[in-house]
């Protein structure tokens, strides 16, 4: 009987996408989305750009989560829940979508006639989308295209605009996303427009815009260094926590020591228990947004994660790169690039030399990063939210 029903409901939505193409639509109505429901990425800024500067667009952000509607609507602003009527109604006539994943991330079943705007969501190493040769993504790109494509068809919407960050990354996203350059974007990322703020600027947009990430901010001067680690998502769903290899109270009694403090932020992916019963390290939860703290870290230790790519931005920041699993990760991942010349940082790959870095002294001495940041962003980072806007309003 489930299964009955869950296909009638699947016939309704396809009905309404064959619909959704005629559907009348607004150019002055962008409805706004983002993965996993949450209020991050680059939608999330520059919906908030748009709704402060450009007063002739109605903007409206389009969630599945209770939590994530009042979080915007906190802010001021529009949003509505995606199966509610208002949802299915600006979905339906209005002309943009803009998201950081999929169209998904909004409505796929109302964005027949609508222009999808994919501002993705990382500069990185790693082959994606089309591109990939290998794993489980590769079954479903690749193999059953005709299921696939109606199991999960918001994968097989190619964008009519996407964004990237420079030349050398846009061939990428052309072969990932099976389009032409002429529909891509070359600026900045929105997310990272706080890294390029003042420090007043930015304070003033974190306490207006990011309310949640000013308690994390708030613990960092009474530390000598701030580390953040952010681990990526493995296709595998295997993670060094939960094949309890990472001893957690030997670090925390080496940051006592020390006096320093350790962020860890999870790719949204993992569901990962990590308890907060440490005094020196903070497990932050997926729905806070840590752009606005990465200012006040002092080192970033990662693996193949594009926040990497972000922090660049940011001159002060030092790097460790923990590849535990760097041989198994690039045997089930393909590369774009090779990871050693694409990366500048520390590499540790023994989890003892891992322990190490929370010990005073440790060196962080490497090449300059000068060199990598102009092929990752080029030279027009700057101002990515104008410079979007402007091109949906006057060349679409």
């Amino acid at each position: 009987m489930i299964n009955i029903l869950n296909y009638f409901k699947l016939i309704i939505a396809y009905v309404i996408y064959l619909f959704s193409f005629i559907s009348p639509r607004s150019k002055n109505i962008w409805v706004f989305g983002c993965y996993r429901n949450l209020f991050l990425d680059n939608s999330k800024y520059l919906f908030i750009y748009v709704n402060e500067y450009i007063s002739n667009i109605r903007a409206i952000w389009i969630t599945g989560s209770d939590e994530t509607l009042d979080k915007v609507r906190r802010l001021g602003f529009e949003a509505y829940k995606r199966n509610s009527f208002w949802g299915w109604f600006y979905c339906m006539i209005a002309r943009i979508y803009i998201y950081s994943s999929y169209v998904s991330d909004i409505n796929f079943f109302s964005s027949g006639g609508a222009d999808c705007i994919n501002l993705w969501h990382g500069v990185g190493l790693k082959k994606i989308e089309f591109a990939i040769e290998s794993g489980p993504l590769f079954e479903i790109y690749h193999k059953h295209r005709i299921i696939n494509m109606l199991k999960y068809p918001h994968l097989f919407r190619r964008p009519d605009i996407l964004l990237s960050s420079s030349p050398m990354q846009s061939i990428q996203f052309a072969k990932a996303f099976r389009i032409k350059s002429d529909r891509i974007i070359e600026c900045g990322y929105p997310r990272n427009e706080i890294l390029l703020f003042t420090s007043s600027n930015s304070k003033v947009y974190t306490n207006k815009y990011c309310k949640d990430t000013i308690k994390y901010i708030n613990m960092t001067p009474n530390y000598n260094q701030t580390f953040l680690w952010v681990p990526t998502w493995r296709d595998d769903q295997v993670n060094i926590f939960n094949t309890k290899q990472i001893d957690l109270e030997l670090i925390n009694n080496l940051l006592i020591a020390n006096n320093y403090l350790l962020f860890i932020k999870l790719h949204v992916n993992d569901k990962i228990n990590i308890d907060n019963h440490y005094s020196n390290i903070i497990n932050i939860p997926n729905d806070i947004d840590i752009y606005p703290l990465l200012r006040y870290i002092n080192v970033l230790i990662t693996d193949y994660s594009s926040i990497y790519y972000d922090a660049l931005l940011l001159d002060e920041i030092k790097y460790v790169f923990f590849i535990y699993d760097y041989k198994k990760y690039i045997s089930n991942r393909d590369f774009n690039y090779d990871y050693f010349k694409y990366t500048v940082g520390v590499y540790i790959s023994e989890i003892k030399d891992f322990y190490n870095i929370f010990n005073s002294g440790f060196n962080y001495s490497y090449r300059d990063t000068n060199t990598l940041k102009v092929k990752i962003w080029g030279n027009n980072y700057l101002n990515p939210c104008e410079k979007i806007v402007n091109h949906l309003m006057y060349k679409i």
